[in-house]
């Protein structure tokens, strides 16, 4: 499952002492990932703490000002936390505080962090940075905080490091001693990356000096292999094996030796016993058969031609072996087909008026057989009586 930004609550500046009040994100559904962000220009002796059940990621008093974050993941009847300070200058000239709430979802519920850069605190300049950066896991989403101890009128989005950025927010206040809030983040793609330094540039207001942070969260992981699935007993050996592998798939015994399965191998077939050292095994090769018993060192098996109508209606097919190319209408309707064998090209015997292929080693009693149950006429008759019966 991949990160999805869920949105921000309305926040809040204060200024005198009083605690910030933002509100919730809408729209938030269980295991959502909450981060609450807070800065203020208190910067000697100020603090900040937040309700009982938020993690804390920062909380760092410097020249640059308060910043402080904390998590929490949805549950059911949660309201937005209440914030304490302590050492806030009160009066209109006091320490300007703001504080805002965003959510993402898609997260890993067991360890929701993954990198945690360093705070970074700039001197009295116009711009928030550089603030130092991270390396980002894949389908990982990184968040940048920012502070200011003065107002602004804009400041601009992230860029950079191929990645897509979005400002959650940025609010200043002039309420007291001015001060001014923002957030970024993106969320990245398949592959690692290194997210560098970053600054905000601002425009307005005046220089002042600031503080900045980034971090990153973890997608929720893609080891569900059986995630719903009752009987999965082992998948062993394999390189790759994707999240819904498994997802429906019940009585699954074994999964060995796989470099790579596509999700949807088994997705709805039932009793599937083994499919073992197959290098490729496409999504369609068991989406609609059942009972069937083994598939055993295939090369290949691809979602067309060969393999997806093979056992499309069939039931009871035991095996299926030594067989270089089968067409889609091989047992396309028949039950109880007991064994197909040394068929190169198995599909002439059906498609060319049922005649044996002299170029496929059968015997004299196979061939025999096929003629009896397909070709029906007189030449089955004769090798039902010259070859069968003299056995």
């Amino acid at each position: 499952m991949a990160i999805t930004y869920v949105g921000a609550g309305t926040s809040d500046a204060t200024n005198g002492g009083t605690p910030p009040a933002p509100t919730l994100p809408a729209g938030l559904a269980v295991n959502d990932l909450m981060v609450a962000f807070f800065y203020s220009r208190e910067s000697t002796d100020g603090t900040v703490s937040i309700s009982a059940g938020w993690t804390q990621i920062y909380n760092d008093r410097t020249a640059g000002g308060l910043l402080a974050a904390w998590y929490r993941l949805f549950q059911n009847g949660d309201a937005a936390p209440t914030f304490t300070l302590g050492g806030h200058v009160g009066g209109n000239s006091g320490d300007t505080a703001i504080a805002s709430i965003a959510a993402w979802r898609g997260i890993n519920t067991s360890t929701p962090l993954d990198a945690q850069g360093t705070i970074a605190t700039n001197v009295s300049q116009q711009n928030i940075g550089a603030i130092t950066g991270i390396s980002l896991g894949a389908d990982d989403a990184v968040i940048v905080l920012g502070g200011k101890k003065d107002d602004w009128s804009a400041v601009d989005t992230l860029t950079g490091d191929g990645l897509s950025w979005v400002e959650i927010e940025q609010k200043s206040s002039i309420a007291g001693a001015d001060a001014g809030l923002i957030w970024d983040y993106a969320i990245n793609g398949g592959s690692p990356v290194t997210v560098t330094s970053k600054t905000f540039v601002v425009t307005g207001g005046a220089s002042a000096t600031g503080k900045g942070v980034i971090f990153s969260i973890n997608v929720q992981p893609i080891v569900a292999l059986a995630g719903s699935s009752a009987g999965v007993a082992t998948a062993a050996g394999a390189a790759s094996i994707r999240r819904s592998l498994a997802a429906t798939v019940t009585g699954v015994s074994t999964v060995a030796s796989s470099i790579s399965i596509a999700r949807s191998l088994a997705a709805a077939a039932a009793g599937l016993g083994t499919v073992a050292g197959a290098v490729s095994i496409r999504r369609g090769v068991a989406a609609i058969s059942a009972g069937v018993a083994t598939a055993v060192g295939a090369l290949t098996v691809t979602g067309g031609g060969a393999s997806v109508a093979m056992a499309g209606s069939s039931a009871g097919v035991a095996t299926v072996s030594c067989a270089a190319a089968i067409t889609r209408g091989l047992a396309g309707s028949s039950a109880g087909v007991a064994s197909v064998r040394m068929a190169t090209y198995a599909q002439r015997i059906f498609k060319d008026n049922y005649e044996p292929n002299p170029s496929c080693p059968w015997d004299e009693k196979d061939r025999a057989k096929w003629a009896v149950e397909y070709k029906g006429d007189d030449w089955a008759l004769r090798q039902q009586a010259n070859i069968i019966d003299s056995q």
